[in-house]
């Protein structure tokens, strides 16, 4: 082997080490910048703004973008990373401090501040009223013609689109985050569980359950509801989302037993935490009451990986389970 393949051979080496090591720290989630995510992992990083993102529709599948000042990086070293991102002292801080994370959480303000327009009420109607688990809204405007409904498997970004006449405001991933939607007079109902989507991007996207609800009068939008957490029980399965992880659920998003309305991913017939960095993963304690550390797996071309288990470390202090335990199988 001449000199030139042995230096073509340490190069491909050196490439593998460090695409391994970027995979090892959760897909694209590690310390690097979002620039090099997208050149090792394009599949699962290409259109995405991993770091530096502006809102939830910048970042991959079943993630949100969050301000993550623990692990920011300071402005002078935002500035190192992204050379040419930085034409703002406040662009350097978003750079450094908006991530895109796996959450459980939604802004349930979405509605509301996204239209900015006043808000009403959406409840859970009285079971002697109606027991077949429908929502009523009490105190739309006046002026309400129409209520526009949706169950929301993500959280709703609203943006300004633009038009011949002027900008106008709409869900930017109404596609991606709804399942179901409905539309009624104002004094109707939603019910949770009518009608389907048959959109095939809602198992990567569904992280949980939340219905959210808009009025227009008869010229425009004029009110908005907060986002109301459901149980997965409320509101049943859908396309993508199942509620036992059998064999043909692998990948599926599942319902997380004993962890409020959040989703995982079915693996291995376990419904398991998502993950972008084992700093997602916690501990996990095994029916026969040893605890052990659980570690994030990602596949290669994915962003978000599921916590696993590492039957070699038990947790330092073990005396309970932690955040990155199966929900349910």
């Amino acid at each position: 082997m001449g000199s030139a393949d042995v230096a073509r051979a340490l190069l491909g080496l050196f490439v593998l080490l460090a695409l391994g090591q970027l995979i090892a720290a959760g897909g694209c989630g590690g310390d690097g910048p979002a620039e090099l995510c997208q050149a090792s992992l394009p599949e699962a990083c290409q259109g995405f703004a991993v770091r530096g993102c502006r809102d939830s529709v910048e970042c991959p599948p079943a993630t949100a973008c969050r301000q993550n000042i623990s692990e920011g990086i300071p402005i002078s070293g935002s500035r190192a990373l992204y050379p040419d991102g930085c034409d703002a002292e406040d662009d350097c801080e978003r750079d450094a401090r908006m991530h895109c994370v796996v959450t459980a959480e939604v802004d349930r303000d979405a509605l509301i501040a996204g239209f900015g327009v006043p808000g009403f009420l959406l409840r859970r109607a009285s079971p002697e009223v109606d027991d077949s688990g429908a929502l009523v809204w009490s105190s739309p405007p006046e002026d309400a013609v129409l209520v526009q409904c949706a169950l929301f498997v993500c959280e709703p970004v609203v943006r300004p689109v633009a038009t011949d006449d002027e900008p106008r405001l709409e869900i930017a991933n109404y596609e991606q985050c709804v399942a179901r939607d409905q539309q009624a007079p104002p004094d109707g109902a939603f019910d949770v569980q009518f009608g389907a989507s048959t959109s095939g991007a809602l198992a990567r996207h569904a992280t949980g359950y939340w219905a959210g609800c808009w009025a227009y009068s008869q010229s425009e939008l004029v009110a908005a509801t907060l986002l109301e957490p459901l149980e997965f029980g409320e509101v049943g399965p859908i396309p993508g989302v199942v509620e036992a992880c059998t064999d043909e659920a692998e990948d599926m998003a599942c319902p997380l037993v004993g962890q409020g309305t959040g989703f995982g991913t079915c693996t291995a017939g376990e419904c398991r935490n998502r993950c972008v960095t084992d700093r997602d993963c916690g501990c996990e304690t095994s029916a026969e009451g040893n605890t052990f550390t659980t570690h994030c797996a990602v596949r290669h071309g994915d962003y978000v990986g599921v916590c696993v288990v590492d039957p070699s470390n038990r947790c330092p202090g073990a005396g309970g389970g932690g955040t990155g335990g199966a929900g349910g199988g």
